[in-house]
This record gives C-alpha cells, sequence and structure tokens, in this order.
C-alpha cells in the first residue's frame, strides 16, 4: 500500500520589518533613516515628505521634527553614505533649505504617521 506524501513543510520565520539598502526615486511607502548618533530621519515617498528627528548628542537644526514636502533630493539615502534633500522654508517658500544626514547606518521600512484625530 502505498503510503500518502506528507505535505510540504513552509519554512516561515518572522523576518522583523523590512529592510534595504538604499531608496531610489521608483521606491515607495514611508521609511526611517537612521544616521550616526541615533539621528533618525522619516522619508515618506508616498507623500514625498521629509523629517528630521535629532538624537541625543546631535545638534538641533531648523524645522527639526517638521513635515515637509521635498522639492529635490541631491543624493538618495544608502547605507554606508550621506543623503542630501531639498525643500522649501515653510514660512518663506522662497527660500530653499537643504540637509545632508550623517552616514547612514540603517533604512527600514515603517507605518505611514498618522495624523491628530486618525484611529
Amino acid at each position: 500500500m502505498d503510503e500518502a506524501p506528507e505535505p510540504e513543510q513552509l519554512d516561515v520565520q518572522d523576518t522583523g520589518p523590512e529592510r534595504v539598502d538604499k531608496l531610489t526615486p521608483e521606491t515607495g511607502g514611508v521609511w526611517l533613516v537612521s544616521s550616526r548618533k541615533a539621528t533618525t530621519h522619516v522619508w515618506d515617498l508616498d507623500a514625498m515628505t521629509y523629517r528630521r528627528q535629532p538624537g541625543p548628542g546631535s545638534g538641533r537644526m531648523a524645522y527639526d521634527d517638521v513635515t515637509v514636502p521635498i522639492t529635490i533630493v541631491g543624493v538618495w539615502p544608502e547605507v554606508g553614505r550621506s543623503s542630501v534633500v531639498f525643500f522649501d522654508d515653510p514660512y518663506d517658500p522662497t527660500m530653499e533649505e537643504w540637509r545632508i544626514c550623517s552616514k547612514i547606518r540603517s533604512i527600514t521600512r515603517i507605518e505611514a504617521p498618522r495624523s491628530n484625530g486618525e484611529s
């Protein structure tokens, strides 16, 4: 008598949040870019916005913790390198602001931040 074949076992592991080595113009989603000194940068590539969140030991900059529309990406984030992003000054759109982040340690997909009042 032939035995029934055993069901195929799938090796499914929880790998945690998605990580990538770099972001590109074709990448979508919301990403947490971590640089040295624990500073993080939120890149929302669906909305094309940017927010710098300084970590302990990092200097403060104008518009930290403020989400701003990206006007130009000079250098896309890549692990082991720096990125360059340009945005309009939130209070004077005739002025262009820019940020160069220090060496990037990791790039991790995150959920889009919720607006106040959203559940």
